[in-house]
């Protein structure tokens, strides 16, 4: 029955067994990329514009560790928000901004910078194996210059769904561009060879770029539900895999979260505690 997906997209046209998802959605994992936030207060504080794109990828790069986990995250349902505070300093806010096809906006903000991004996936399923494309946006807005980065992450490919042990192997190239200077960095992830032969391993280089990208008017997409703490934007960003429309945090959950807090009978001091951030706190020990 799978023969007539090969070559397709099956972000959600597959139903999946319970067994291969892991307990939390795809807005908690979108927040794993704080885990290593301090690699961007540091880039906020360098001088050098190019020691500066080496930091950023750095952070970039860092959330891979936690990709080598092959379950798969749940869906969540429209509307639905995740909130993670008090995390380094970080405040990070998502929400599934649509369900068909499934796309999630996030927000993360401290003192150095402020991160933006509007997720969406696009796969490719080949049998025992799917390409997955990152089709979105992100940018990273360090404060003390007004410096914004754009990043381009590269596809992953998930290998043995049927048969044979799961693993996951990203490969292709990651591009962070300064859009103040024209700066960029350029990093290559080795794809994986016979017997594990370039994997994990990556080269990069930083050069000065003269061109930006330029910018397209956004078309109406025509989606009648509006996220409440996201708007869309008047543009959108081409990707390799296409263009995607583009969602801005509008700062009105800071309001909300602050009629919650002073309100006793929606929010309970007594019965509040604090989750330690663990991205493995999932994982399997064989």
């Amino acid at each position: 029955m799978m023969q007539k997906y090969i070559g397709s997209d099956v972000t959600s046209m597959v139903t999946l067994p319970v067994i291969v998802f892991e307990p939390m959605t795809m807005l908690q994992k979108m927040a794993e990329l704080m885990e290593y936030s301090y690699l961007l207060d540091q880039a906020d504080a360098c001088e050098d514009p190019y020691m500066r794109l080496v930091y950023a990828t750095s952070w970039a790069i860092s959330v891979y560790y936690a990709y080598q986990r092959t379950w798969k995250p749940f869906n969540p349902i429209l509307g639905e928000t995740y909130e993670m505070t008090n995390h380094g300093g970080i405040t990070f806010l998502a929400e599934q901004i649509s369900h068909h096809p499934p796309m999630s906006a996030g927000h993360a903000e401290n003192e150095h910078f402020a991160y933006d991004v509007t997720s969406k996936l696009k796969t490719k399923f080949l049998g025992n194996s799917v390409d997955v494309y990152p089709i979105g946006r992100t940018r990273v807005t360090l404060k003390r210059d007004g410096v914004v980065l754009d990043l381009v992450p590269p596809p992953t490919k998930v290998h043995n769904l049927i048969f044979g042990r799961t693993w996951v192997d990203t490969l292709g190239e990651m591009i962070m561009t300064n859009l103040t200077t024209g700066d960029k960095a350029v990093l290559y992830f080795q794809p994986c060879g016979w017997f594990g032969a370039g994997r994990y391993e990556v080269d990069g280089y930083v050069y000065n770029a003269k061109q930006r990208a330029e910018k397209k008017e956004s078309e109406s997409n025509g989606h009648q539900f509006a996220p409440r703490w996201f708007d869309l934007m008047e543009e959108v960003s081409p990707t390799p895999w296409g263009d995607i429309e583009l969602y801005q945090y509008n700062h009105k959950y800071s309001e909300h979260r602050a009629i919650v807090d002073t309100t006793s009978d929606t929010w309970n001091q007594e019965a509040a505690k604090s989750i330690p951030f663990n991205p493995w706190q999932y994982g399997m020990c064989l």
